[in-house]
């Protein structure tokens, strides 16, 4: 890893790490339990916030006065049974899994 790597770029190296050899042992045949499955999304949840306001942070330099506005303005949660579900806001209803 490179000295000057931010402390933010470690640790999200650290995330897609982990997240590559999660994805290495799934392929060789383990399999996460209820309980993890918990905690992941609640991981990915709280990632996609992050992203969220990170993202409402720039805007693209190549587009005159544009903005992109954070990949979603969907608001999530977990079902309890490992599925990340959003709300739509125009009929506020928990309908679709993501």
């Amino acid at each position: 890893m490179k000295e000057d790597a931010s402390l933010e770029e470690i640790t999200l190296q650290g995330i897609i790490s982990s997240c590559e050899n999660l994805l290495d042992d799934l392929e060789e045949g383990a399999s996460i339990n209820d309980e993890d499955m918990k905690y992941l999304t609640y991981a990915d949840n709280m990632i996609t916030e992050i992203q969220q306001r990170v993202g409402k942070q720039v805007a693209p330099s190549n587009i005159e006065g544009g903005f992109y506005p954070s990949m979603s303005d969907r608001d999530y949660c977990d079902d309890e049974h490992g599925n990340s579900l959003y709300t739509d806001d125009q009929f506020d209803t928990l309908d679709k899994y993501v």
